[in-house]
């Protein structure tokens, strides 16, 4: 079986939708499928990454944040292949392959990772073009199957309880060859969050809970990883709140260097404030290493902390506070909720979601 794979960015780029495009792809190589994956990138290249194909096209301009890419036209015409599988949202991409698709006459099939929040007014009138039109009369419709990441997604989402009958889950994964509880000796109580520093993430509300956690644990500190345009707003803030010397701002890591802040930190906090937020590998990342997790009611979120978390209400920094304090300073509790997270992330692992996406694959091309 040859695959097409259509995600906006790929890896060593970071983010959800990177980490399921890539494992996902470089599972279904070891089963021995042919793949291929088409990308967003400054100009057209080509590159082997672990035997995946990785071709990558210029992008014409980026629109709050979705590159415009239409040569994905032309190359999905011109690469062979059994079936596409798109992931989304992904609007100038999926629109230019879905042309080229319906040209062919090939099945494809979308993973679904979240709806597309109108924060801007060019993304309100994306979302009404994309969302309300193209995806509802005219993707949607023609793909084999729609692969959302969590059952909550589905109820939540503005556009596949449409089309339930058509939604396979296939949650996101964690590598656990990789990703394993390592002690790592550290002075103080240490946070960490793991992720890009936009919107959605809600960063804002671990600063502004930081205050009140230090009044109850006064060696707690604050790590975070990532980069965004957001990083010199919330900086401010942090200063402002008089906690900046209590937080470290470690920017993007290697994966080594990443690996061992999720092994070095007391609890893993992922504060999202929108459904955006679908899913939250990172906390899987995090279980995987004997963390305990503290996250918010925000769809597929409540689906990965469910039985093994805390999840609290978004947007509200006194109860991010209470229950970091909790964790931090309940040593039974943080070694119930690490063993269940441990226990949980074994249903996880990127074999077995890749062996999911290859069995929709298979009734696809039916």
């Amino acid at each position: 079986m040859k695959a097409l794979i259509v995600s906006k960015y790929f890896y060593p780029t970071v983010g959800g939708v990177e980490s399921n495009a890539f494992y996902v792809a470089r599972e279904l190589v070891k089963k021995g499928i042919d793949v291929t994956v088409l990308a967003s990138g400054e100009k057209r290249s080509e590159e082997n990454i672990k035997g995946i194909k990785v071709v990558r096209l210029p992008t014409w301009l980026t629109i709050d944040p979705t590159p415009i890419s239409p040569g994905v036209f032309t190359e999905v015409l011109r690469q062979k292949f059994d079936i596409a599988n798109l992931h989304d949202p992904n609007p100038s991409q999926n629109f230019f392959a879905y042309l080229a698709l319906r040209l062919k006459r090939k099945p494809f099939v979308v993973t679904y990772h979240s709806d597309i929040v109108p924060y801007s007014l060019s993304i309100k009138l994306m979302k009404y073009f994309y969302v309300h039109l193209f995806q509802r009369y005219f993707l949607f419709r023609k793909a084999k199957a729609l692969m959302p990441t969590s059952p909550q997604y589905i109820e939540i989402s503005d556009i596949l309880h449409h089309f339930r009958h058509k939604c396979s889950i296939v949650p996101n994964g964690v590598d656990l060859a990789v990703f394993k509880p390592k002690e790592i000796r550290h002075p103080g109580k240490r946070i960490l969050f793991v992720g890009r520093l936009i919107y959605y993430k809600g960063i804002q509300y671990l600063i502004k809970a930081m205050p009140e956690i230090l009044e109850k644990v006064p060696d707690a500190r604050l790590a975070i990883v990532g980069e965004g345009p957001l990083k010199g707003e919330w900086k401010a803030l942090a200063k402002r709140l008089k906690v900046d010397d209590k937080i470290e701002w470690l920017g993007r890591l290697s994966d080594e260097e990443m690996l061992k802040e999720y092994q070095k930190c007391d609890v893993f906090v992922l504060p999202s404030i929108y459904k955006t937020e679908a899913f939250g590998i990172v906390l899987l990342e995090a279980m995987a290493c004997g963390k305990p997790c503290v996250g918010t009611n925000v769809s597929g979120t409540e689906f990965v902390l469910e039985d093994s978390g805390i999840a609290v209400d978004p947007e509200d920094e006194e109860q991010l506070s209470t229950a970091i304090v909790r964790v931090l300073t309940d040593k039974k509790l943080a070694s119930e909720m690490s063993k269940k997270g441990l226990m949980k992330v074994k249903n996880f692992d990127w074999g077995k979601i890749a062996e999911r996406v290859l069995a929709v694959y298979g009734s696809a091309l039916k």
